[in-house]
């Protein structure tokens, strides 16, 4: 469900904010009250499980500092009322924690508190509510399958509705996250549907403007790989078009025929939030009537589409729990799980693991002097940036509000500095059209560049080094690599080393 669709839907949510400050509990009802959702009520920790209990919210928002046993406090709410989702308010501190409990199943989401913006807030409710949305419709679709919509889709189609097959459909469906395997599931049942008739689905690629085939039940895979359906030569209008009734598609009719020598043949589009993602096509011609709003297909088919889109938000939910939602790249919390993997792998293979910390000069004075809007889209033109002129297996994060973080494995601190002063000149020389005449419409970056093992001991004292040698910057738009400790000793001699030392012998 889009943002869009979902607005005017606010209302019919009861949304209750939980603090240990009652005061604090009511200032964030009014902030939540102002995005629409009307139905917000606000409540002190103490009183909240009760509350809950009595009158169960669609979603609760609770402070991470209200209760003093987070845990037990969210194992209360779970068991007064399951089927609300809690988003915790956390401090960046606590984010890793929280985190845990999301996992542990006592939490559905979380936020950094304070906000670095309203918009973060309001869509993590709207995503929560939007689940909530899926599974409510989802669940009047059982109801009217198992019970009078069965009864007249007996009627109307002929058939016994098999509520066994139903069941198998809603178990499997609710098994899975994966996209592909949902589509899967949808294929194999309605294939058993339509008698066993061969069901391809295409999945479409928009920017080459085509439909290899991807998944089928009724009919080996093996057989068809490489078989597609291309779009290149159709007009914008015509790709339009050909999704809206595909089975009006001379092009489909013309592709059926040749591969698999037949006329006859049923073919929908999968639609999400109104973009074409691919073509269902069955074997075998079904009356009008299988979309008929009494239709067993379509009612599996409404089925599928609710779980995809669920499976939709779960996925882009899972992206923001690791990413951060301004720039797109790693947020700190996921950089300090990946930091500790590099570390191990860094000594399990020894090779050595670089680190620059970029900053960007003069953020906060720049955020006064543009607004915080403009600033986030500088803050996102230089995530580009990095993300453009990194290799695939360097990981890169927002680790502060204008702080960037990037692990190079493999490389020592030379060519660790070599590549930060490559990026600082290239950020120099960016022209930021949000800026105005300002500055020449300039930003810089300063960074500070460590290695481990050849610098310092573990994560923690690599982070440390890079941070450090970041605060030796005399000036802004400068590089500086850290410097080790006295009396250092190195872990292991990195392998790079070893071969610098043997070139120079040669």
């Amino acid at each position: 469900m889009r943002t869009q669709d979902l607005i005017p839907l606010r209302n019919k949510f009861a949304v209750l904010t939980v603090d240990r400050d009652e005061e604090a509990a009511s200032r964030l009802a009014a902030e939540v009250r102002s995005y629409g959702y009307t139905e917000t009520t606000s409540t002190a920790a103490a009183g909240s499980i009760s509350l809950t209990m009595s009158e169960p919210p669609h979603v609760l928002l609770v402070d991470y500092d209200g209760p003093s046993e987070i845990e037990d406090y969210l194992s209360a709410i779970r068991d007064a009322s399951p089927e609300t989702l809690v988003i915790l308010l956390v401090r960046a501190e606590q984010s890793i924690l929280s985190f845990e409990l999301i996992q542990k199943g006592l939490a559905y989401d979380s936020v950094v508190w304070p906000l670095v913006s309203p918009l973060e807030l309001s869509q993590k409710i709207d995503r929560a509510a939007s689940e909530l949305y899926h599974l409510f419709e989802t669940e009047q679709l059982r109801e009217y399958l198992t019970g009078r919509g069965a009864q007249s889709a007996r009627s109307k189609t002929g058939g016994d509705f098999n509520e066994l097959t139903l069941n198998e459909f809603l178990a499997q469906l609710a098994g899975t996250k994966d996209l592909d395997e949902t589509v899967q599931i949808f294929l194999e049942t309605l294939s058993r549907e339509w008698k066993d008739a061969p069901v391809l689905y295409f999945k479409y690629l928009p920017s080459h403007a085509s439909l290899p085939l991807a998944l089928a039940a009724g009919q080996p895979i093996g057989q068809l790989r490489g078989f597609g359906i291309d779009l290149r030569r159709e007009t914008p209008d015509q790709i339009v078009e050909f999704f809206r009734v595909p089975e009006a598609s001379v092009l489909l009719k013309r592709f059926v025929k040749e591969v698999f020598s037949s006329d006859e043949f049923t073919a929908f589009t999968h639609t999400t939030e109104g973009e074409a993602l691919g073509l269902f096509v069955a074997l075998t011609k079904q009356s009008q009537t299988i979309w008929d709003l009494n239709s067993r297909a379509l009612a599996l088919k409404r089925i599928f589409d609710l779980t995809y889109k669920k499976n939709v938000i779960t996925k882009e939910k899972h992206a923001l729990d690791i990413t951060d939602s301004l720039t797109g790249v790693l947020n700190r919390r996921t950089f300090t799980e990946r930091l500790e993997d590099e570390i191990s792998r860094s000594r399990r293979i020894l090779m050595p693991l670089s680190m620059i910390t970029i900053d960007v000069d003069g953020f906060h004075r720049l955020n006064e002097r543009v607004g915080f809007q403009q600033a986030d889209a500088i803050l996102k033109a230089i995530a580009t940036i990095l993300k453009k002129t990194t290799r695939a297996n360097d990981v890169i994060a927002r680790t502060g509000p204008d702080e960037f973080t990037i692990l190079l494995p493999h490389t020592g601190h030379t060519g660790a500095a070599i590549k930060a002063e490559r990026l600082r000149r290239l950020v120099e020389s960016t022209k930021f059209p949000l800026l105005g005449t300002q500055a020449s419409g300039q930003v810089t970056v300063s960074a500070g560049v460590s290695e481990y093992p050849s610098l310092c001991s573990d994560g923690e004292s690599l982070v440390r080094s890079a941070d450090e040698a970041l605060t030796q910057v005399a000036s802004l738009n400068k590089v500086c690599l850290a410097t080790p400790p006295q009396d250092f000793k190195m872990d292991f001699e990195p392998r790079e080393v070893r071969a610098e030392e043997s070139a120079v012998k040669r």
